[in-house]
């Protein structure tokens, strides 16, 4: 079980509501958690015994092929904050664009970059809006791309109201990127002292 988003979070899923876990979890003979967060919202949820959970960490996955493309390159700015992976309501990105909308001033030179998908009709408004869009950057990346972002990042901030367990820290942590991480979920077990902390709902925090 890698989370339970769905169930902490079911405002923001759509459709069938039947938690068909419920039936997987009991016939399970042993579970196994990506981390003691997880563990914590199984014995919450489903009322699950403890001793039927075990707690397996996950591992970073990047792997260096050193075929970095120097157009790449130049299309990054020379100074950036990192955000990586899926925008999802929960992963909290437009409060992050909200406290780097309010950095942009102060700091201009500063500029934003995004790994995934394609902004989408309302995050292009919301930057635009923000007056932030010209120094909001969106890129697909490939293993050594992202390798690149992390280690030229003045930061990794990882706003999730709530992750399982967060790769995107492992990876941060094994590029030497400064990684700053909400205050929630499972945030501290997997960054402990390596990180500095936020409260994922208050922008002078952030």
């Amino acid at each position: 079980v890698h989370d339970l988003i769905h169930q902490i979070f079911p405002e923001y899923f759509l459709g069938n509501n039947i938690d068909k876990n419920t039936i997987l979890l009991k016939q399970a003979s042993k579970i196994i958690a990506i981390s003691h967060s997880t563990k914590k919202d199984l014995i919450e949820f489903y009322d699950i015994p403890e001793d039927k959970i075990s707690v397996i960490y996950h591992a970073s996955s990047l792997v260096q092929k050193n075929q970095l493309k120097k157009d790449f390159i130049e299309k990054i700015p020379k100074e950036f904050i990192l955000f990586v992976g899926s925008r999802s309501n929960y992963k909290n990105f437009y409060f992050l664009v909200e406290a780097f909308a309010k950095l942009s001033d102060k700091f201009p030179s500063l500029n934003l970059v995004c790994t995934g998908t394609l902004f989408n009709s309302n995050e292009e408004k919301f930057l635009k809006n923000l007056n932030v869009r010209n120094r909001v950057t969106q890129l697909f990346v490939n293993d050594d791309e992202l390798i690149y972002l992390y280690k030229n990042a003045k930061c990794f901030v990882f706003p999730s109201l709530y992750e399982g367990f967060g790769i995107p820290i492992l990876e941060a942590f094994e590029n030497k990127c400064c990684t700053l991480l909400a205050n929630n979920s499972s945030f501290f077990e997997i960054g402990g002292n390596g990180a500095l902390y936020f409260e994922s709902k208050n922008i002078t925090s952030l």
